[in-house]
């Protein structure tokens, strides 16, 4: 098996990532993310725990941060039995959604690609739920459909 850090040294600017599997019985998760910047806000983030077990992005240098709206906020977290992680401020978006009785898909159903033109960097989440019997999980991308971005594509898998 390839080791993820093999294969993100290979490029100069990787992401944000997300890396999830399952073993072949259902049985164990791996999940993995990844964080790197292109811009000097993006670069002054690190990733921290708090002291509710949620992983957040948080300043390096809070007196050099500026425009927090797309490089702070929580990428992972957990409801009940079910993990939630994204690249984005949707990992709350998908919370609020779980908690009021939607669907993962549901709850996405107002997110869009970030305003960070010209890139329009596409939003990626994941659920994984921790406590069925067969254990499973769910991934989507939402991109711009073009470099004018003016539609959403969303994909579920």
């Amino acid at each position: 098996m390839i080791e993820i850090n093999e294969i993100l040294k290979k490029y100069e600017y990787p992401g944000r990532g997300i890396v999830i599997g399952i073993n072949s019985d259902d049985t164990e998760f791996f999940l993995a993310y990844f964080l790197t910047g292109r811009s000097f806000n993006s670069k002054n983030r690190i990733l921290k725990l708090d002291s509710k077990k949620n992983l957040k992005t948080k300043p390096f240098n809070k007196e050099k941060l500026k425009n927090e709206n797309l490089t702070i906020y929580t990428a992972m977290t957990k409801f009940k039995d079910i993990i939630i992680i994204s690249n984005g401020n949707h990992t709350d978006t998908i919370l609020k959604g779980l908690k009021s009785g939607e669907s993962f898909e549901q709850s996405l159903k107002e997110t869009k690609f970030e305003p960070d033109a010209p890139i329009f960097t596409p939003r990626i989440s994941a659920v994984l739920y921790i406590n069925d019997k067969i254990k499973r999980y769910e991934f989507s991308i939402i991109k711009t459909e073009n470099e004018e971005a003016k539609s959403t594509n969303r994909f579920f898998f």
